[in-house]
């Protein structure tokens, strides 16, 4: 039997997860905007907002999986091989954690009365002042609008088509003007801790 390394072993696990990581977030680049942290303990998380109403988050797991057959030779495991298990590995956990994204931020706008539903009809320049009128927006000290990420199916042809018209541009800057003035005044209205 061959002797075993195990801190080479740990080294390219470490190596192999920092790359399907990276994988994750090509597949789905929304990931790499997702701010994150290690929980080692608990099945879930709560944040508790200044109205006093806490919302409580139950961790989600995603997994992946990737098989090796036992008639696989060790000449054929080369490191184009793994790169392509790796890739397999990145495309179920990209899925999962994008569906569980998703679902968590669908309950979330649900739950706050912001959903806008299209009913299965096509975008439309009202459906899209809807949305950006159920939302709260952020402005910069000097009053810019600073735009929502906001995540579309692959065909961006129509968003992009609506979002150029003038029409769309007038009755956005009307949303935002009020949208500009109730930002001051959340603004106006804070508490600062400490």
């Amino acid at each position: 039997m061959l002797p075993t390394f195990p801190r080479i072993q740990q080294h390219r696990m470490e190596d192999n997860l920092a790359m399907v990581q990276q994988l994750a977030m090509r597949i789905s680049p929304m990931l790499g905007m997702i701010a994150r942290h290690n929980q080692f303990e608990g099945s879930g998380h709560a944040i508790e907002r200044h109205d006093d109403t806490v919302s409580e988050t139950e961790m989600a797991s995603v997994t992946g999986e990737i098989t090796f057959s036992r008639d696989m030779l060790l000449t054929d495991f080369t490191p184009a091989e793994l790169l392509k298990r790796l890739a397999e590995l990145a495309q179920q956990m990209a899925r999962g954690t994008t569906e569980n994204f998703l679902s968590e931020i669908n309950r979330a706008t649900a739950a706050v009365g912001n959903l806008v539903e299209g009913g299965g009809k096509p975008l439309s320049e009202d459906l899209l002042i809807e949305t950006y009128s159920k939302m709260e927006h952020t402005f910069d000290a000097n009053g810019q609008w600073q735009p929502p990420t906001l995540f579309t199916g692959g065909d961006t042809t129509a968003f992009q088509k609506i979002q150029s018209s003038a029409s769309f541009q007038r009755r956005l800057g009307d949303v935002l003007r009020q949208k500009r003035d109730d930002f001051r005044r959340r603004e106006a209205d804070r508490v600062l801790a400490g």
